[in-house]
């Protein structure tokens, strides 16, 4: 016997006497001073700051089927106090625009949607004529698919999918890495380079201005503005925007700026491509809107073992308005390191964690792709330096023969000259720089300013609650 039958059952027994008045309001009470009970503790700020001192546990709450169940996909809600879209996100054409990109555009007979969620692009890539396939970690998504696309979804982390190496002509990645924690980014790109065999599409809420944007543009007098912005480039645990329940909003625990995730993806052999993403962006409604920011990569092969591994090149950096660049010619296609000696001066004062404070890239002659980014905060650099000489090692991703440029800039008060001699490393399958040197190390803290209160590390950036929410 369930428990409805029960209640049935004590219903025409007891239903219009004393007992059963006093039973009802008794049990209205019980269930009302539980959901205050429940919202107090939800919304503690003791409840949150433990949660902030041990980010580790929201990470693994965050990572369960639990969370992304019925609740975050079909249930109405408001998106700027609860987590999940609800009945704000549905299948929209922007599938249909993608798709069409993908086929068209990329030439993909082959396509895998990573966090598919109910696989709304999965379908609309099949009715374009691509072989796609999706997977999502939530059971419930997988489940409540439309049953015309459900037999080619699959139910799995990005860190460890069910697939075979190098299966798909492009992966999609659409608002997913931002619900990866930083520190499982590492696997989750290591397994995006195994499961793809060119090109990597991915719509990421970032920060920041983009690497191919209006402030790289020439100047009216025909020379090009710095691209260093003194900004942090991985928000703090303790920053993160938060849901009525003390979670961080729709699980975005990785909100971080664009060059940020250029440095992540060169770091693992991609290289971010501009004209077919500009492309991609004017085809498709939300991404010209502003809503979905793409990023482009294509993957680099790694290079061939038979050729030499280690060479020492002569380059001549100038410095032109603080920037140190220099052109390297003829380089071959595969993964590559390139070890830049800086002669330190002086450093920066103390800065906001996580504030870079050097940042290094290589990009092609024409500005139209990006091979590689390496950022260091103050505190890697101290800890990197070695009596007064820093050691960089920028990652290249070359999809082919290339000729590119490398520049360096800090932030005012880090002084600085390149040596002339630096060492060109290439690397096979596998191989991986130094995290401390690529990206800003995690976690960082927040910054509190002289009156004692938390400052903000993403005060000074330019983006939207829209952007971040969808």
């Amino acid at each position: 016997m369930d428990v409805s039958s029960v209640k049935r059952a004590a219903k025409r027994l007891l239903g219009g006497t004393r007992l059963w008045r006093f039973l009802c309001v008794a049990r209205y009470h019980l269930v009302r001073q539980w959901g205050e009970l429940r919202h107090r503790y939800c919304t503690s700020p003791l409840v949150r700051r433990v949660r902030d001192l041990a980010p580790g546990l929201v990470y693994r709450r965050l990572q369960t089927t639990d969370f992304y169940g019925g609740s975050y996909f079909d249930a109405p809600k408001d998106p700027w106090e609860y987590s999940g879209y609800g009945d704000h996100y549905v299948d929209v054409d922007d599938f249909r625009q993608l798709a069409v990109q993908v086929r068209e555009l990329l030439e993909a007979r082959t396509a895998l949607d990573v966090g598919c969620a109910k696989g709304f692009l999965v379908r609309a890539l099949r009715r374009e004529g691509v072989e796609a396939w999706g997977a999502d970690l939530s059971e419930y998504a997988v489940a409540t698919a439309p049953e015309e696309v459900r037999p080619w979804l699959k139910v799995g982390r990005c860190q460890d999918l069910p697939f075979p190496d190098s299966a798909f002509d492009v992966l999609v990645l659409m608002e997913t890495l931002e619900h990866i924690p930083p520190p499982e980014l590492d696997r989750a790109l290591a397994e995006v380079r195994r499961l793809a065999a060119r090109w990597v599409l991915a719509t990421i809420p970032a920060l920041g201005l983009p690497a191919f944007g209006p402030e790289h543009a020439p100047r009216p007098d025909g020379s090009s503005p710095p691209f260093f912005q003194p900004v942090v480039d991985l928000t703090p645990f303790r920053s993160l925007e938060r849901d009525h329940y003390g979670y961080p909003l729709h699980g975005h625990v990785t909100i971080a700026s664009q060059d940020y995730w250029n440095a992540l993806f060169s770091r693992f052999g991609f290289a971010r491509r501009q004209a077919p993403e500009r492309k991609v962006r004017e085809a498709v409604d939300t991404m010209r809107k502003g809503d979905w920011i793409p990023f482009l990569f294509e993957r680099a092969s790694a290079a061939m073992e038979a050729g030499p591994l280690v060479q020492r090149w002569e380059l001549d950096f100038r410095e032109t308005e603080g920037v140190w660049s220099s052109e390297v010619l003829c380089l071959e296609a595969g993964r590559h390191f390139l070890h830049l000696e800086l002669r330190l001066r002086a450093l920066p004062p103390r800065q906001a964690p996580g504030q870079r404070c050097l940042h290094a890239r290589a990009i092609s002659l024409d500005g139209q792709t990006l091979y590689g980014v390496c950022l260091l905060d103050r505190r890697a650099a101290v800890r990197a330096a070695v009596r007064g000489r820093l050691t960089v090692a920028l990652p290249l991703a070359c999809p082919g023969r290339v000729e590119l440029v490398v520049q360096l800039q800090g932030e005012p008060g880090l002084a600085f000259a390149p040596a002339p001699l630096a060492v060109f490393r290439s690397i096979g399958e596998g191989a991986a720089a130094p995290a401390a040197t690529v990206l800003i190390p995690f976690p960082a803290r927040v910054a509190v300013g002289a009156q004692g209160k938390v400052a903000s590390a993403v005060d000074d950036q330019s983006f939207s609650r829209k952007k971040l929410a969808l």
